[in-house]
Parts: structure tokens; C-alpha cells; sequence
């Protein structure tokens, strides 16, 4: 419902969603206002062996899905150019920019963040948790791009 709430594709939905709710009385002014894109973390497999793979091919799909959702609010090449970004970080960054250069904000959703990390933790120990979410691992990585497409005076998300 939250998702709902701030896309953009369902601004014109608003009555039908949020008629009967208090904040149909009571909107803010971000509603309907942003690109959504969301991560459930509860779908990472917590196998020490699968993790990353599992990470990426989610964060590989929900950027995908997000390009789906959104391709028609930017250039025709969009998704061609989306589609040469091989890494997650720079498939994230590329849409950050595209946002950015179209001026358009995307509200990012994760539920569940801590949800693989902990499995790691309590079962195989502070070692390979801390590989995945200190310095240069790949969960840490996530995140810094992530803090990085927050920042300057266009950056897409707010």
C-alpha cells in the first residue's frame, strides 16, 4: 500500500486506493510523486554459497522490474542503455542518473534488510557476516551505492 501511495503510475488511482482511508483527507504532498523501487531481502538465500548469486539476481530483477514500470517516463533508449549495465551497483546508479536527468525521484523500499545477515550471523558466525556487510562486501557495496545516489543537489533519491 505504502508503494502505492507514492507512485507516480498510481497517482490517478488515488481516489480508487485511498478513498475510504484517512489519508485520502489527508495527503501529503509527496504522494504520488515518485518511482518506486523495492527489494524484499527475505527472498536472499542465506547459503553461504548462494548468497551473493541470490542477492544480485534480486537486485538484477527488481531493477528490471523497475525499468518495466517506468521505461515510458524516459528516453526511447532507456532500456538498451539499462541493459549494457552488468553489475548491480551500476545498473542502480544508471537508473539514479536517468532519474536524476528527466528530474524524477525514486522512493526506495527494503523490506526485510537485515533478514539474510541475521540467518548468517546465527548460524555460521560473525566472520563471514562481517565479509558480507564491512568494507568492500557486497552487501556494504549495496548500500554505498545506495548512499551515493542521495547525494547532490539532483540526486534522485531524496
Amino acid at each position: 500500500m505504502l508503494a502505492a501511495y507514492y507512485d507516480i503510475n498510481y497517482a490517478d488511482r488515488f481516489e480508487e486506493l485511498f478513498g475510504n482511508q484517512y489519508i485520502f483527507n489527508q495527503p501529503t504532498k509527496d504522494r504520488g510523486k515518485y518511482l518506486i523501487l523495492s527489494f524484499n531481502f527475505s527472498l536472499i538465500d542465506a547459503d553461504p554459497k548462494l548468497v551473493k548469486a541470490s542477492f544480485e539476481e534480486h537486485c538484477t530483477e527488481q531493477c528490471s522490474i523497475f525499468v518495466d514500470n517506468y521505461e515510458h517516463l524516459f528516453s526511447t533508449n532507456f532500456r538498451e542503455e539499462y541493459h549494457k549495465r552488468i553489475s548491480v551497483g551500476a545498473q542502480l546508479q544508471y537508473l539514479a542518473h536517468s532519474a536524476s536527468y528527466n528530474k524524477l525521484s525514486i522512493y526506495i523500499l527494503i523490506d526485510e534488510y537485515d533478514k539474510f545477515t541475521s540467518t548468517i550471523l546465527a548460524s555460521h558466525g560473525k566472520k563471514l557476516y562481517k565479509d558480507m556487510t564491512h568494507g568492500a562486501g557486497f552487501y556494504s557495496s549495496f548500500f554505498s551505492v545506495l548512499k551515493g545516489m542521495t547525494t547532490g543537489n539532483s540526486a534522485a533519491v531524496q
